[in-house]
């Protein structure tokens, strides 16, 4: 008899401890006002903001370099790889590199947890700037979003700013024959340097 008014209850929406037939309301505990009257707690996002430097959003970035440029190309993880390289290699000898070479890639963050050592805007600029050692007197060319963020991370990278940043992925110029005119019009005066 008993499981039936718990089960009675249950389907009614009153909590009721076993074995007590009981039907009265469960009592809510007491809020002071003080409680009730604070703000609410602050956002994960609003507690840490972005420090300076650090992309807006995951980085996944080749880079390739030449003796007169370099190219820090979007790449995308729903494109062949070797269709975005190629395309790369081929941005490099139309600004009339030879044999340009593949520095690597850099993912970022390296963990998900941005509160983890090691993914700080300031690790991010410092793995760049190893990357990209030794380019600083180079013609960049970004391809890849163009936020105020990222350009600030190059610039302290490399001490200076792309000359060329085009708002598209490799993979998105690849399969766009637009927007491969329109990367052309935009590096067309570096060849000419």
């Amino acid at each position: 008899m008993a499981r039936i008014a718990d089960l009675q209850a249950l389907m009614e929406g009153e909590a009721v401890a076993p074995g007590n037939a009981s039907r009265q309301p469960p009592q809510s505990p007491a809020v002071s006002d003080d409680a009730a009257n604070s703000p609410e707690p602050a956002a994960p996002e609003e507690m840490s903001e972005q420090p300076a430097g650090i992309p807006s959003e995951n980085v996944n970035v080749m880079i390739w370099a030449g003796t007169r440029a370099v190219l820090i190309g979007g790449m995308s993880v729903d494109a062949s790889s070797r269709l975005q390289e190629t395309l790369a290699l081929n941005i490099l000898k139309s600004l009339g590199e030879g044999q340009p070479q593949v520095l690597g890639q850099v993912s970022w963050p390296i963990f998900n947890n941005l509160l983890v050592p090691g993914n700080s805007g300031h690790d991010f600029v410092e793995v760049m700037r190893s990357v990209l050692s030794g380019l600083e007197r180079q013609q960049v060319v970004v391809l890849q979003g163009g936020e105020d963020a990222e350009k600030s991370w190059l610039s302290e990278a490399l001490g200076h700013d792309a000359a060329v940043r085009f708002p598209h992925t490799l993979a998105e110029i690849a399969g766009n024959p637009t927007l491969k005119r329109s990367l052309w019009q935009q590096i067309r005066p570096l060849v000419a340097r």
